[in-house]
């Protein structure tokens, strides 16, 4: 069996200050010393406290409150999570599920088995994970950033996993066929995967699997690994249009045990919570609550946005959903060499393209509802743009000229955007289609943008470098919106 990093470090219930340790083998859960919750103890509340709150109070939170708050629901988004450690609880119901443990058979049984269950094996760490995605529980117990059915995969039992499991689990989520397995009953519309198989490379069977579910529309999000090195092969993360996810601290620098390199996509907090776990230790009939950190909690915090955006508009592609993400981003803090904080630092694109912000994904969401995903005048908003007209008009047209931006803090290669003309927008095939330009750092400019249709695509790096790209269709960039100044209309 491989070995499978979950990306989750366990904390004892006296929490001495920061937990700097770097896993290198899968997480046994040894020594655990469970934190027992009460009514009173607010859980909820320092959720709301902390990396709930608005971004621009604390830089490190994800503005999930907020968000939460202007939420509409015109959908239910099924969210797929492919973990170990399952339980369904009246807290936490899953509406399916099934066990891809090869060992064991697969069987619609996916609740982790007693005798898994504790600090020998496995206490949770599914459960913890669906938690942050979608627990709604009664009281001020831990509550997840949407209103989600869950569906749980378990293809991890003590941390250990085959590839050919996580395969199954990826195909039966996204409704492909598992020889033996029934049909998933509806297709789930995200994956999280909050796991990594190191050194372990994306190709073969699961890649196929993943690229036939991102087909369908289904977006994966996976975690980065805790062992705080600058990057490392692994699946599921490194494969295309799959969201890597780091771990950053409320004060918006990494955390200190986050993988970082120019593959993560995205960070979101991850550096301190008390979930519940599926162990009762002292048997009062209530689950035991523990003290955790990792990339596995950032990455459902993605996951729980993607559900509130598809709640609200479930026609939103995958493309379209990556978009929003690093065009929302809040620009993350970047330590000077020399600083103690290097290691901590978000620069050379160790934070992809920033920290989540679930409110400003919300509200980028609803302009690309209404606008598609729209091209600007790269004047618009700048204050002496006569100079501009001036000294460039005579040789670059600046008036026809239109910008794609997805953010302009983002410093990382990983994305590169490939931009198309095309005939029509029926056909929106790359094969049918002519490239223009493409760009590695986040934006990029389109000459003589007149009456001709464009539409993008994005790639990402694999692990030797080379540039894969996950669709073969491309999403239209609208022109119809685009603000010049009121010089270039003289």
């Amino acid at each position: 069996m491989n070995k499978i990093t979950l990306s989750l470090l366990i904390s004892a219930a006296v929490f001495n200050g920061y937990a700097h340790a770097n896993i290198a083998e899968p997480i046994l859960f040894k020594g655990v010393d469970p934190l027992a919750m009460s009514d009173s103890t607010g859980y909820h509340q320092s959720q709301l406290n902390t990396y709930w709150a608005d971004q621009d109070i604390l830089k490190g939170a994800n503005s999930i409150s907020k968000a939460r708050d202007t939420a509409k629901t015109n959908n239910v988004t099924r969210v797929g999570v492919i973990d170990g450690g399952f339980l369904n609880t009246p807290e936490l119901p899953f509406v399916d599920g099934y066990s891809f443990i090869g060992t064991e058979g697969y069987t619609a049984n996916f609740d982790t088995p007693i005798s898994d269950r504790g600090e020998h094996c496995d206490i949770g760490h599914g459960n913890m994970v669906a938690s942050l995605i979608g627990a709604n529980p009664q009281g001020d117990g831990v509550k997840g950033v949407a209103d989600v059915e869950l569906v749980a995969a378990r293809a991890l039992k003590c941390s250990e996993a085959k590839v050919e499991d996580l395969t199954a689990a990826i195909k039966w989520l996204s409704g492909q066929e598992v020889p033996g397995v029934p049909l998933i009953s509806e297709p789930v519309d995200v994956i999280n995967m909050s796991l990594t198989l190191r050194n372990t490379m994306c190709g073969g069977d699961v890649q196929d699997a993943i690229r036939v579910a991102q087909d369908k529309g289904i977006t994966f999000v996976a975690a980065q690994g805790n062992r705080g090195v600058n990057y490392e092969t692994g699946l599921p993360k490194d494969c295309p249009g799959v969201i890597g996810v780091g771990s950053n601290q409320l004060d918006g620098y990494k955390s200190g045990f986050s993988n970082f390199d120019v593959n993560v996509d995205i960070v979101a907090y991850g550096d301190r919570l008390s979930l519940p776990t599926i162990v009762d230790s002292n048997n009062d009939g209530a689950l035991d609550y523990t003290e955790t950190a990792g990339t596995s909690l950032s990455t459902p915090l993605v996951t729980g946005t993607i559900a509130l955006m598809l709640n609200e508009n479930p026609d939103l592609t995958p493309t379209e959903i990556i978009t929003i993400l690093k065009q929302s981003t809040g620009k993350p803090m970047v330590g000077e060499a020399g600083s103690g904080f290097l290691n901590y630092s978000c620069d050379n694109g160790y934070c992809g393209y920033g920290v989540l912000n679930a409110y400003e994904a919300m509200l980028q969401m609803r302009k690309l509802s209404e606008e598609g995903v729209a091209l600007k005048s790269p004047l618009a908003g700048e204050c002496d743009v006569e100079f501009y007209l001036d000294t460039l008009g005579g040789s670059i047209d600046v008036c026809s000229m239109g910008e794609f931006k997805l953010n302009d803090h983002v410093t990382s290669d990983n994305t590169k955007i490939e931009v198309y003309k095309v005939s029509s927008l029926d056909s929106l095939d790359v094969a049918g289609a002519e490239l223009v330009t493409d760009t590695t750092n986040g934006k990029l400019m389109l000459p003589n943008v007149g009456n001709e249709l464009f539409a993008y695509r994005m790639c990402e790096k694999n692990f030797v470098d080379e540039y894969h790209c996950f669709s073969d269709e491309l999403t239209p960039l609208t022109v119809s919106n685009l603000e010049k100044p009121h010089q270039c209309n003289l």
